[in-house]
């Protein structure tokens, strides 16, 4: 079986057009660039950041079963607070001690060029 190349990279463009729209990949100047999520942890005391937590593996659809993005920002770039109505996002976080006493969350999503 052969693959017309035409063809291939329709098919190609299209999963990367699908990738970009899930937000699990995003285009930097002309590169395709993973996209990542964290959450952000400030201290309400010192108004600082304390930690940010890695959350490989957090989709999309899964954070917009708990938060609303703003409508020029449908992939979540824009931190959002998270508040305790919303810890069921983290539920495969095991990790993740929140205490809502001492500190306020945020999450935030990045695209990932290399250059950090």
């Amino acid at each position: 079986m052969h693959l017309n190349p035409e063809g291939s990279s329709v098919v190609l463009e299209e999963h990367l057009q699908a990738l970009i729209n899930s937000g699990d990949i995003g285009l930097w100047e002309k590169k395709y660039c993973p996209v990542c999520r964290d959450l952000t942890v400030i201290s309400k005391e010192q108004k600082e950041i304390i930690d940010e937590i890695e959350l490989s593996g957090l989709s999309v659809e899964e954070i917009k079963k708990v938060l609303e993005s703003e409508p020029n920002d449908p992939l979540f770039f824009n931190g959002y607070s998270i508040d305790e109505a919303q810890i069921g996002l983290f539920a495969n976080f095991k990790h993740i001690d929140f205490d809502f006493e001492k500190y306020d969350y945020q999450i935030w999503c990045w695209i990932d060029n290399g250059s950090a």
